[in-house]
């Protein structure tokens, strides 16, 4: 496995919304009330880039809303809300890495074995 950076956790504050473009894909890295979430930077109805979406307050839970068609995603578990939920299916998730000052995620090796 291989560390990929997002951000440096001097820069991580409650809000931070940042889409980095890594070799597994496009992720978004966001924190809601002091919890880091790493998601897969698209809606998985129409793939229209989450970034671009807006950050709301759902009770204890963050939800992530997509500009498209307004369709919410709860953050903790990646479900869709309202009438949508059961629908779709859910946002991809990672676990956040930390290392030297920075926040990322494990990826799979390119590098082929001997």
């Amino acid at each position: 496995m291989a560390f990929f950076a997002l951000a440096k956790t001097n820069e991580l504050a409650d809000g931070f919304m940042r889409s980095v473009k890594t070799p597994a894909g496009t992720v978004l890295l966001i924190v809601h009330q002091d919890v880091v979430h790493i998601i897969e930077d698209r809606c998985p109805h129409m793939d229209i880039p989450l970034a671009t979406g807006s950050l709301e307050e759902n009770d204890a839970a963050g939800l992530i809303r997509c500009r498209a068609h307004g369709i919410a995603f709860n953050l903790e578990n990646g479900e869709a809300e309202g009438h949508w939920q059961g629908i779709l299916p859910c946002l991809k998730r990672f676990e956040p890495v930390y290392r030297d000052y920075s926040i990322g995620l494990e990826l799979p090796d390119s590098g082929a074995d001997d």
